[in-house]
């Protein structure tokens, strides 16, 4: 069990393991191998399995979850409630989870008729305080969002704080809802 943590000297360590086959199996935990390899190279290498990231180009077999469908599935919650100005609190572009949960957001919109405003489309680094500045550039729009999805519970709950910052009761005058369930978000008014 090994995190990289982005450090090359912990990827060269696992390069290490992999090279001398002392590695039967591995379990990726991140959206990228801590090493370059082809399909080609991929052969040689112990058995991959990609968990909680989607990574296609990797061509690996995966176990995550649906995020485009998870994403729809919030935004037509909201569009439920009655909420037409939807904002999207996004986290890195580079991200392969945040692609599929901006597109859940797009798509939701698209089925009912919504035109997708890129102007009510934030990002963020998954912080709480990227949550809250998010927001903050979301309110200032001229027709503000009535109703928030964001990509992160941690996100939501800093746009919750800006929001209560700012005396907007939460759902009353602007819905926010996160992703990911996060134990802590049970926890927050509201939950």
């Amino acid at each position: 069990i090994g995190d990289c943590a982005h450090q090359n000297q912990q990827e060269k360590t696992f390069i290490d393991l992999i090279i001398t086959k002392q590695i039967d199996g591995m379990l990726l935990l991140g959206s990228r191998l801590p090493f370059d390899a082809s399909i080609e190279e991929q052969r040689n290498l112990p058995p991959m399995v990609m968990a909680n990231e989607f990574a296609p180009e990797l061509k690996l077999p995966t176990v995550h979850i649906d995020n485009l469908t998870a994403a729809f599935n919030a935004v037509n919650y909201l569009q439920e409630l009655g909420h037409k100005r939807i904002g999207c609190i996004a986290g890195p572009e580079e991200m392969p989870l945040c692609h599929y949960r901006l597109q859940g957001y797009v798509q939701a919109l698209r089925r009912t008729g919504v035109t997708v405003d890129p102007h009510y489309i934030a990002r963020g680094d998954f912080t709480f305080e990227a949550g809250g500045l998010a927001l903050e550039k979301l309110l200032a729009l001229p027709e503000p969002p009535t109703a928030v999805f964001c990509h992160s519970d941690v996100m939501a709950l800093g746009a919750l704080s800006f929001a209560k910052r700012r005396g907007l009761r939460v759902p009353k005058d602007l819905s926010i809802i996160g992703f990911d369930n996060i134990s802590l978000s049970e926890f927050c008014d509201p939950p």
